[in-house]
């Protein structure tokens, strides 16, 4: 990943989701500054006694953090499988070195990507059962791309059950608050009405946050999950189009 200038993601349709993924962080960098400019932010943070809803933002931020590092690893798997079509298209040449490496014309596959070694098994595959058919290799692909995104929308989830969990503490609250009540004299009451105005906080205010970060977060993670999508179906259609058409000529020719 270090090799990728920003002036070069600006250029590169294959990095659209990660700039979505940017668009979506500074919307909602935007929506933070002004919760917290409103002391809504602020509110959540100290009323909610029961600190599920600090748990869920501070989860809600790690997760969106590691859905930024997927999208920068999985664009550039786009970009060769991109490339290779491109150079396959011009050159209609195929080439496998001795040492696994795999080159599209003047187009050499970087290496220690997915989609290299995907290209790689494929020609071994054909090498050894030219009859056979891909589709085992490109579900293997699909699973390997898509392990890591299926982390966060598991999460997403996971964000959904905490704001539920601390519906249910909250109306716990609320019901020991109730419970506790001796008699009914005034100092009695109000602390009782107290305790049952916090219980409705917990209740809300951890219902909202696990709401709307796990939808944030799912949205994210979408972008990630579209984008496994296009890696997979153009490689499969670089494959069939011209990777397999290449390796059977190559042979006729030996």
């Amino acid at each position: 990943m270090s090799d990728i200038s920003f002036s070069r993601l600006l250029r590169d349709r294959a990095f659209d989701s990660l700039f979505q993924w940017l668009l979506l962080a500074a919307a909602i960098g935007v929506g933070a500054l002004l919760l917290w400019d409103y002391g809504f932010l602020t509110y959540l943070f100290s009323a909610d006694t029961s600190y599920i809803s600090a748990i869920i933002v501070a989860l809600f931020a790690a997760l969106s953090l590691f859905c930024l590092y997927l999208l920068l690893d999985l664009s550039p798997e786009l970009r060769a499988i991109e490339a290779a079509t491109e150079h396959a298209e011009k050159d209609g040449r195929l080439e496998v070195s001795q040492d696994g490496e795999i080159s599209f014309g003047s187009y050499r596959m970087p290496a220690g990507r997915a989609v290299t070694a995907y290209m790689r098994d494929v020609a071994i595959r054909q090498a050894r059962d030219p009859e056979g058919k891909g589709e085992l290799l490109v579900r293997a692909l699909s699973a390997q791309l898509r392990t890591r995104v299926r982390i966060g929308i598991f999460m997403s989830d996971v964000l959904y059950k905490l704001g539920l969990l601390g519906t249910v503490v909250g109306f716990i609250m609320m019901l020991g608050s109730v419970g506790d009540l001796g008699n009914f004299d005034v100092e009695t009451l109000r602390g009782a009405l107290q305790s049952m105005s916090s219980g409705m906080a917990v209740s809300l205010l951890t219902t909202i946050a696990g709401l709307v970060c796990g939808t944030l977060l799912r949205t994210e993670f979408a972008f990630a999950d579209g984008l496994v999508s296009t890696i997979v179906q153009r490689t499969a259609r670089l494959t069939e189009i011209y990777v397999v058409p290449m390796l059977a000529r190559t042979r006729t020719d030996v």
